[in-house]
């Protein structure tokens, strides 16, 4: 059945390949075409298995579940979950009264209006950016319980990775991390670090000699001359961030660059981020701050202040 779904929809496909580097213009061998599609068969189970939780979890069968619902129905129906969960190990961590508790609640403080995380007591969105102290009315839907999910998936799998790594750059083992030595290690055993990155492209950008070495350098704040495997998680992943907020942007400008000049005037980034809602969300799906700035008219008012600040400059001139 998980087969059936990837291939029986060619515009997902096409969606799902292209997020692996597989391009219209790119040709790939059988062997490679049959490990992409393995990759895409794995993720159309987890998100199958997801689904059946959740459904298990939706107690009155509404389509939504609370934060109460979740905890009260993963204690009563922990028998009937657990088979779903089997394949994978890092979702039982996550999928677990406590934790999960941990994750919808770090997740609603973020929310947008992609996440379908709603407040049942007046029907109404979190605006972007509003932390929110009374959890208990807090409805979220299938499409969102699965992102939030996959989300937790991936940083932890990423947390572990960069625990693994913190001690293959610390040489001598003694805790602390050093520039020096994450640079020596890097550039003399690239080939053991690199396997472990290969699920996290992003990372590998960040793992690179000089330019981790100098991060290193900026974020021991005392002076101590090293940092400690919390602080180097820490750091990585903000850099991650940063990294993806950054390629995300050159993506979103390309899509409304329509005339590809590498220029983007008013018109065409209202315009463009009408059109391509639809594109666009998706995109914008882990930034919700990015999202509340790239709305038509904001972005409008934006373009408007900075040429009066542009015109004034002039003027002073």
């Amino acid at each position: 059945p998980a087969l059936h779904r990837v291939l029986s929809n060619p515009k997902t496909m096409k969606k799902k390949l292209s997020k692996v580097g597989v391009t219209p213009d790119k040709e790939v061998g059988f062997e490679e075409f049959y490990q992409l599609i393995l990759i895409l068969r794995k993720e159309e189970e987890e998100r199958l298995a997801l689904l059946h939780i959740f459904q298990l979890l939706d107690k009155n069968d509404d389509g939504r579940l609370t934060l109460d619902e979740i905890i009260y129905m993963l204690i009563i129906k922990e028998e009937k979950i657990i088979p779903f969960l089997k394949p994978y190990p890092i979702l039982q961590q996550i999928i677990d009264p406590i934790n999960v508790k941990t994750t919808f609640i770090r997740f609603a403080d973020s929310s947008n209006e992609d996440t379908r995380i709603n407040n049942r007591r007046n029907k109404t969105e979190i605006k972007t950016g509003e932390a929110v102290s009374d959890y208990s009315h807090l409805e979220i839907t299938a499409g969102a319980f699965i992102k939030m999910i996959k989300i937790a998936r991936y940083e932890e799998e990423e947390r572990k990775t960069l625990i693994e790594i913190f001690h293959l750059l610390d040489r001598n083992g003694d805790g602390g991390l050093t520039p020096g030595e994450a640079k020596r290690v890097l550039a003399l055993e690239n080939d053991k670090v690199l396997p472990l990155l290969q699920r996290f492209p992003l990372l590998q950008n960040i793992m690179k000699p000089r330019k981790l070495g100098q991060e290193l350098k900026a974020a021991d704040g005392e002076e101590k001359g090293y940092i400690c495997e919390n602080e180097f998680v820490g750091l990585v992943k903000k850099l991650r961030i940063k990294y993806e907020e950054k390629v995300t942007l050159e993506n979103i400008f390309r899509i409304l660059d329509k005339d590809g000049d590498g220029q983007l005037t008013p018109s065409e980034v209202k315009r463009g981020l009408m059109l391509s809602i639809d594109i666009l969300s998706p995109m914008l799906f882990k930034f919700p701050l990015l999202k509340a700035i790239l709305k038509p008219k904001r972005v409008k008012n934006l373009f408007e202040s900075i040429e009066t600040a542009v015109d004034k400059s002039q003027r002073m001139r």
